[in-house]
């Protein structure tokens, strides 16, 4: 890893920084003591939608899966608040008019 002194870094700023996008490593120093780091960001993490797909069926659910769902749902009343019939839809929002925008 290099040191730098910070009045090499004021007069070289452009080099150093072009260091750092190449891997490496700078400690920024002032009068000899150490005062930042100037590090490589992270490689992003990416996936792919190919490889989304492929970790998605690659995982198993339980064999209970939906009767936890009804055991929660009946916690609700035995109806999912999130669900509109088609009767809620013509009655039109159930929230304030202040706030209708964000049923959106």
């Amino acid at each position: 890893m290099k040191t730098v002194p910070v009045v090499a870094l004021r007069r070289n700023l452009t080099q150093t920084l072009s260091e750092v996008e190449q891997g490496e490593s700078c400690i920024v120093t002032r009068h000899n003591r150490d005062i930042a780091r100037l590090v490589p960001p992270a490689p992003a993490a990416t996936v792919t939608p190919m490889r989304f797909r492929v970790l998605l069926l690659a995982t198993t659910l339980a064999e209970d899966w939906a009767v936890e769902l009804d055991e929660l749902a009946a916690g609700f009343g035995g109806t999912d608040p999130w669900v509109r019939t088609a009767r809620s839809r013509s009655e039109g929002p159930s929230r304030p008019e202040s706030s209708s925008h964000l049923a959106r």
